[in-house]
């Protein structure tokens, strides 16, 4: 707040500005195909199968673990999720 009221000359006779480094804390993990052909020959196939449908829907973990076999169509291939609010 005091940096934009120095900068934007709002206070007068306020001097003070507190100047911040720029820092680059992106991360990006990014799996190779190699590493997502790797999760078949991981030794708990039930982890490596929930990673593998946390990859390709998009699902959040919360998600996963909730998800309930009822809520499953295999056959449309869909899967229904529903809030528990």
């Amino acid at each position: 707040m005091s940096n934009f009221a120095v900068e934007g000359n709002f206070c007068e006779g306020l001097k003070i500005g507190i100047k911040y480094p720029k820092v680059n804390n992106e991360v990006n993990n990014f799996l190779s195909l190699k590493q997502i052909e790797n999760l078949d020959k991981d030794h708990n196939q039930t982890l490596a199968n929930s990673l593998k449908l946390a990859l390709f829907s998009g699902l959040r973990r919360s998600e996963i673990l909730n998800l309930e076999w009822s809520r499953v169509d295999f056959e449309n291939k869909i899967i229904s999720l529903f809030s528990r609010a």
